[in-house]
């Protein structure tokens, strides 16, 4: 009997020592960053509101060489269709 009773005492010490440490406890700290709302995306604006780009200048000159140099470049082993 004096390993039930030591045991029993044991018991009752543990269940005493657990309640005090379990009133001394802090509720759970919220440790994960505080989460902002999203601000909510401006739509945009609708095809009709973008004014077309300008059409490219290009000066006669310069559109005659790109030419030239397009019908030639096949000569360089390149196709003339991707450019």
């Amino acid at each position: 009997m004096g390993l039930s009773a030591r045991f029993s005492r044991l018991l009752i010490a543990s269940l005493l020592a657990g309640g005090a440490v379990h009133a001394q406890q802090t509720p759970p700290q919220n440790l994960l960053p505080q989460m902002s709302v999203p601000t909510p995306v401006q739509p945009a604006p609708s095809e009709e509101a973008i004014a077309p780009a300008p059409a490219p200048f290009w000066p006669l000159a310069d559109a005659k060489q790109l030419l030239s140099v397009i019908e030639t470049i096949g000569k360089r082993g390149l196709l003339p269709r991707d450019y």
